[in-house]
């Protein structure tokens, strides 16, 4: 059953150390299985991911033309384009310091 998981040594500690408080009422393999699976959510969660520079700047240029639309159809609505789109600049601006490690 655990084979499939492919669990480290230190995950594998964690489900036992989980499962020893699980015994004391009682378990079975739903509760194993329940137990590997809150793990293997808590583990993806936490993850930290990768993304090649490239595509990075090709989102961004997709947010930025996102913006020219939404500024369009803000205007179209009777809002205030202009500064919806310099909110969002701000905001985009804002996360590229925060993925280029700068502060403020």
């Amino acid at each position: 059953m655990a084979q499939d998981w492919n669990l480290s040594d230190d995950e594998l500690e964690t489900v036992m150390q989980r499962l020893d408080d699980a015994f004391v009422y009682g378990a079975c393999d739903r509760v194993v299985s329940d137990i590997v699976n809150e793990l293997m959510e808590e583990k993806r969660v936490n993850r930290l991911v990768t993304v090649p520079a490239v595509l990075l700047e090709k989102v961004m240029v997709m947010a930025g033309s996102e913006i020219y639309r939404l500024h369009a159809v803000g205007s179209e609505n009777g809002g205030d384009g202009d500064a919806f789109v310099r909110e969002e600049r701000e905001i985009m601006r804002v996360m590229r310091q925060a993925l280029d490690g700068e502060n403020g």
